[in-house]
């Protein structure tokens, strides 16, 4: 058997906590020997196949420890980085890097080595507005926006934010679409759809799991829940201080204490066991920034709704309808409007044939459509194509 090409993969975080991140190192390892570079940050937990080397550089430290260093440190810590990563990425064909920090990487380990190594370049979050110059961030972004059309490709995970990336960017290629989905093996096959859907449909359970705040309809989905006088409502994910204080007062002036159950921000490997006893997901955005509008195809919730056969109610604008519009598993509703909410709750429950169905077509267009394998794939062919694999 002939040796697998090898590629490298760089981001400044820990790869662990980004899901389609990991996902999408998977999937080159099927084709390629990954040499995977990211930063020796909060604890590890991801196994990896074992043609991937996983490289943490750095010394460990959590995110909060890392924020909280001088903007001297922070320079220092990111040009070793660059410098140890160089060190590694010697015998690879091509570096596939994630947003600004993994990109300005990966071009400056060009002149580490003093030899072009084709890079692609995976966006997931955008900055409307550029830090100050005087950050490390700022710099960085600004590094980005000059160096960006060296890249082979540029991909992003929706098409409003591929459109603005493309304008401030000065962007003279398009940008390849690869939605957020998840992998196709999330969720394993349920034997008996028919048993889960009635015991849901039995318990009525509201499921919220994201960062929990006033952009993410905190209030809207609560008041909306405590019109369905039988139903239970459980939320999982970051909650602040600030935010928990004013979630226990709605759920206070709600009376919902003996039906509101917050579970924590638990591992990513544990939320499908809660999803899939879920009635129905939520996935509402308050129109805030870019980051939170333009995120159809983004916000890979929806789609772990779908592969747990859950009907979703998601943010009634004219990008989710069009994207959305002929799934009848999506309900929509106005994120500042509990009444709206309360709507799209009560036509998801007001029968139980039609619920049965749209769970069952929920899971149907996951495994068809969107999965991260589907979307993917295109990105292997072309990657293939850059290295002549």
């Amino acid at each position: 058997m002939s040796k697998k090409q090898r590629i490298g993969v760089i981001l400044y975080t820990n790869p662990d906590y980004y899901p389609v991140t990991a996902h999408a190192v998977e999937l080159l390892s099927k084709k390629f020997d990954v040499t995977l570079i990211g930063r020796n940050q909060e604890p590890t937990f991801w196994s990896y196949p074992d043609n991937v080397s996983v490289l943490r550089l750095g010394e460990y430290s959590s995110v909060k420890e890392k924020e909280k260093q001088s903007r001297k440190t922070k320079l220092v810590e990111y040009y070793r980085f660059i410098r140890d990563s160089a060190r590694h990425l010697q015998d690879v064909s091509l570096i596939y890097a994630y947003d600004s920090f993994g990109y300005v990487a990966a071009y400056l380990c060009q002149g580490l080595l003093h030899k072009r190594i084709k890079i692609v370049y995976q966006n997931h979050e955008l900055s409307e507005n550029l830090p100050s110059l005087l950050s490390l961030s700022g710099f960085v972004e600004r590094l980005e926006r000059r160096w960006i059309n060296k890249a082979e490709i540029v991909i992003l995970p929706d098409e409003d934010r591929a459109s603005y990336f493309t304008k401030v960017n000065a962007l003279t290629q398009s940008p390849m679409i690869v939605p957020n989905f998840p992998p196709r093996n999330l969720v394993a096959s349920i034997d008996n759809w028919d048993e889960l859907i009635k015991s849901r449909w039995e318990s009525k359970i509201l499921f919220y799991r994201g960062t929990i705040s006033d952009v993410s309809a905190m209030e809207e989905m609560l008041t909306a829940s405590a019109t369905v006088s039988d139903a239970a409502i459980r939320f999982v994910g970051f909650l602040n201080e600030a935010e928990d204080i004013r979630l226990q007062k709605i759920v206070m002036e709600q009376a919902l204490a003996n039906r509101f159950l917050y579970l924590g921000k638990l591992p990513y490997q544990d939320l499908q066991v809660h999803t899939l006893k879920a009635t129905l997901g939520f996935a509402l955005y308050k129109g805030i920034d870019l980051n939170r509008t333009a995120c159809v195809s983004a916000c890979q919730k929806i789609y772990e709704y779908a592969a747990c056969g859950l009907p979703v109610i998601v943010t009634d604008s004219s990008n989710y309808r069009n994207f959305l519009g002929e799934e009848i598993w999506v309900k929509f509703a106005n994120p500042n409007d509990s009444q709206s909410v309360a709507a799209a709750i009560s036509s998801i429950l007001s029968d139980f044939s039609n619920y049965r169905a749209i769970c069952l077509a929920a899971r149907e267009s996951f495994e068809s459509r969107f999965n991260y394998e589907a979307v993917f794939e295109p990105v292997v062919s072309e990657l293939k194509e850059l290295i002549q694999v």
